[in-house]
């Protein structure tokens, strides 16, 4: 009896942990896609690869990995977390930091954390450097029905908050 106790808490906690997803904020950005020009862009610092993926799946720039090419190149910076709110259901109720709540009611109320991150980097255009700093605010769910949700990547959702940060503050 315990060992079916212990297989079905084991089974919870895996499912509950695979039952979560991203969202963009605000809301337009979600769909947004770039219809201005793309510069061809170098990036001097490639070894920074979670903010060059964000960059890339941007669509902002066209990255090349030929300097030659480029029309300017790019100086990334390591993505900051600014601030992490703590977790709240969908009637406002205050969770903590806590999935505790998401556990007693098995997933069913989902359980947002609001975060807001910093993503740097410097255009350099021949001797002119453009300082570029945006804002990015990226919800993390946590809902059992999240879990037949298959586009859990970070950096897509990222990008597309940093896609229309870029738009916005252009």
């Amino acid at each position: 009896m315990k060992k079916r106790h212990l297989i079905l808490f084991g089974l919870i906690t895996m499912l509950n942990s695979s039952c979560y997803t991203y969202k963009v904020f605000p809301k337009e950005y979600r769909k947004l896609e770039n219809s201005t020009y793309k510069y061809n862009a170098y990036v001097v610092n490639d070894l920074i690869h979670k903010e060059l993926k964000i960059l890339e799946s941007s669509d902002i720039f066209n990255i090349t990995t030929d300097s030659s090419k480029a029309d300017l190149r790019i100086k990334l910076y390591p993505l900051e977390e600014i601030d992490a709110v703590q977790g709240y259901t969908i009637f406002g109720w205050n969770t903590g930091e806590d999935l505790s709540f998401g556990l007693i009611t098995l997933g069913q109320l989902p359980i947002s954390f609001d975060y807001r991150y910093r993503f740097k980097f410097d255009e350099i255009k021949q001797d002119a450097i453009i300082k570029r700093n945006f804002e990015l605010k990226i919800t993390h769910r946590i809902w059992f029905w999240d879990a037949f949700n298959f586009n859990k990547r970070f950096e897509e959702k990222a990008s597309k908050a940093l896609l229309g940060s870029y738009i916005n503050n252009k």
